[in-house]
């Protein structure tokens, strides 16, 4: 899941790598479209605090 929240003037570029190009999908309206007022502080040590691409293998 990924939530991009520009203001209402702002355009948005967006790239996005799926494995094995499976696709990628807007919803319209948002499924969950209050959910980005619940997230929380960012974790420092998880994967998801660095920025760039970011790469996972299945072991």
């Amino acid at each position: 899941w990924i939530s991009i929240t520009p203001n209402y003037s702002q355009k948005v570029s967006l790239r996005a790598w799926t494995p094995e190009g499976r696709g990628i999908y807007q919803r319209t309206p948002a499924l969950l479209s209050k959910s980005i007022k619940l997230r929380g502080p960012r974790i420092k040590s998880s994967a998801a605090y660095q920025l760039g691409r970011r790469v996972y293998t299945k072991n």
